[in-house]
């Protein structure tokens, strides 16, 4: 673990802390508002586009494939992806150290916005009230690593995530780019292969090296997920795409 806390200390010192991770604005040239009405996206949602330095975004492409080579990724046909999953504290520590410590490194940054759900605050909070808040922060202890291999046919249909999951969510993206799809008031009445026809309200792009962190509000009850439909390669070196989902679970 030496190894791992001093590259802990060098990535902090390069990303100068979490505070430039922005809000999505609608004046940010990648997002993309679809809805004539919205003036803003929900303040429980943050975005840096190029979070991961470019030299540390190949390096972590080099450690998930590596770790691919040595760890089982479960296959799923029917989303045209494959998984990974680390839960536990030790087991992620493990894992860091074996496959991917420059991820697991900008991970722990992002200390900051993850809690534990039982903390005394309101059940909606900005994510930027609570990185400058007094209330103690975690480490992700559970990461989701999804490789997809045939972009154009991949993709997470829109969904709801589950409370379970902790109050905080965070995906970091590599490889090629991808745009995820929110639509914040869908018809309550609807189905969920209703709520798949829907149009988007508002898409955000994932470029190589993305962070975006997600809570409360806009997990619960705005509807999100990667639309098949409008993924396109556009990295003939990186055809592929890996996407690191990363949350706290007790």
């Amino acid at each position: 673990m030496n190894f791992l806390k001093g590259l802990i200390n060098k990535q902090t010192s390069a990303a100068s802390s979490t505070n430039f991770i922005a809000p999505l604005l609608a004046n940010n040239p990648a997002v993309q508002i679809l809805k004539s009405d919205l003036e803003q996206t929900p303040p429980t949602a943050l975005y840096h586009p190029t979070f991961i330095s470019p030299k540390d975004s190949q390096t972590i492409w080099n450690e998930l494939k590596n770790l691919q080579k040595h760890e089982p990724f479960l296959a799923n046909p029917q989303l045209k992806r494959s998984i990974f999953n680390v839960h536990s504290e030790s087991q992620v520590e493990k894992c860091a150290d074996l496959y991917f410590p420059t991820l697991f490194a900008y991970i722990q940054t992002l200390k900051p916005f993850f809690y534990k759900r039982k903390r005394p605050c309101p059940s909606v909070m900005s994510l930027s009230s609570l990185e400058n808040s007094d209330y103690p922060n975690i480490v992700p202890n559970t990461i989701q690593i999804n490789h997809y291999q045939d972009i154009e046919k991949s993709g997470c249909p829109l969904h709801i995530d589950s409370r379970g999951l902790g109050p905080t969510i965070g995906m970091l993206s590599f490889g090629n780019d991808a745009t995820m799809s929110f639509m914040i008031d869908p018809p309550s009445n609807f189905t969920i292969e209703q709520v798949q026809e829907c149009p988007d309200e508002f898409r955000v792009l994932l470029p190589n090296g993305s962070l975006v962190i997600l809570a409360d509000d806009i997990r619960y009850k705005y509807v999100h997920g990667i639309r098949n439909e409008i993924q396109k390669k556009n990295h003939p070196d990186h055809a592929e795409r890996f996407s690191v989902v990363f949350w706290y679970q007790d």
